[in-house]
């Protein structure tokens, strides 16, 4: 993965940035993030839930703990593995209809738009 693209981009920026938003995969994601630290210690970075946000703050923490300071990862609908009503409903009826399958993300956030 290459993030060097991303980082020409932002050291042109004339005016100070202070937040980054990414729409990326959580190891792109902790590239960017280790080779940007050093640069921009303040900088907030923000990721879409896209990210898995237990891998990259794993991958973070492999790091060192500088790396996760400033680091927000948005959860768009309740994470798989927990254990909101929705996600408990989602595990039934998927234990119930479909024993075999294996959890499926796109299964989930129809129930939860069909939920709201």
């Amino acid at each position: 993965m290459n993030v060097d693209e991303a980082i020409k981009t932002l050291r042109a920026q004339k005016v100070p940035i202070k937040a980054v938003v990414m729409v990326a995969a959580y190891r792109a994601a902790a590239k960017f993030i280790e080779k940007t630290r050093d640069l921009y210690p303040d900088m907030i970075y923000t990721n879409v839930s896209f990210v898995d946000g237990t891998a990259l703050a794993e991958e973070l923490a492999l790091l060192g703990p500088r790396y996760g300071n400033g680091v927000i990862v948005t959860q768009v609908v309740p994470a798989v593995g927990g254990n909101s009503s929705t996600v408990l409903e989602y595990k039934n009826a998927m234990a119930k209809y479909f024993p075999a399958r294996t959890r499926v993300m796109g299964r989930l956030k129809a129930i939860f738009v069909r939920a709201c």
